[in-house]
């Protein structure tokens, strides 16, 4: 489900995209994007998943090699 928000203290031409996504009977997630364009849940929450991964690939690293010290 795609709804289309405004975010207060936001100015007013900032728009995002709010997806709702069920996970189970007890547990719903939200994704708010800025990339107007995405109107697919499916889509988006794929393209969440890739970001997370990547995410997680990075904090990994910073924590096993202290790269960020370099």
């Amino acid at each position: 489900m795609q709804d289309l928000r405004k975010i207060k203290a936001f100015p007013a031409e900032k728009k995002v995209n709010l997806f709702r996504v069920t996970i189970s009977t007890d547990r719903t997630d939200y994704i708010v994007t800025n990339d107007l364009s995405q109107s697919s849940t499916d889509v988006t929450q794929k393209e969440c998943k890739i970001r997370w991964e990547i995410e997680e690939f990075h904090r990994e690293i910073k924590q096993l090699t202290g790269i960020e010290s370099c």
